[in-house]
């Protein structure tokens, strides 16, 4: 055996890479709330959090945030 103790998989800088999430609790308008509850059914979005990270990244890449690879996974 050698002394190696990597563990199978991805390396960890690797893995963390491609999704990293962070978790983050904000305060909407109960105006906003509802409408963004709506455009998820309407969108047939999975959840809530699905929806506005939607409407968010189209934002981000129509005010030029976004790179041509990220603009492209989202159909742009």
């Amino acid at each position: 055996m050698t002394g190696n103790n990597a563990k199978p998989g991805r390396p960890p800088s690797e893995a963390a890479k491609k999704n990293e999430f962070e978790s983050l609790s904000i305060s909407l308008p109960s105006k906003l709330v509802r409408i963004l509850e709506r455009l998820q059914g309407d969108r047939m979005d999975p959840s809530l959090s699905a929806t506005i990270k939607s409407l968010l990244l189209m934002k981000l890449a129509e005010m030029q945030y976004l790179d041509e690879e990220e603009k492209k996974a989202l159909g742009l």
